[in-house]
């Protein structure tokens, strides 16, 4: 059976959570290829279901669905915060590292 990482939800995104009434929070992995060098950013995050679920993980966690990224499952631990202040806001993975390709 393959481990799942930690994902941690900070107070500010379950708050965050509870004012924009969402439910769920999908974490997808789009890595990016420049001219020569691949990138590995942040996964991006929605707070909807993906349209293809046969590419994530489903986990329930803090009356949460947290759908995650099959390629995000080698992780170890994933911090999701909420950066930024009022209309200026957004949810991150704070202690991301890229990943090697």
């Amino acid at each position: 059976m393959q481990q799942l990482p930690d994902i941690v939800l900070s107070s500010k995104v379950l708050a965050y959570l509870l004012r924009k009434q969402a439910s769920c929070l999908t974490l997808e992995l789009k890595p990016l290829m420049s001219c020569c060098v691949p990138y590995s950013p942040p996964p991006h995050i929605t707070l909807s279901p993906p349209e293809i679920r046969s590419r994530f993980h489903m986990i329930q966690q803090d009356s949460i669905t947290i759908y995650l990224d099959r390629s995000l499952c080698d992780i170890q631990r994933l911090t999701i915060d909420k950066l930024g202040f009022s209309i200026f806001s957004w949810l991150s993975v704070t202690d991301w590292r890229p990943l090697p390709l």
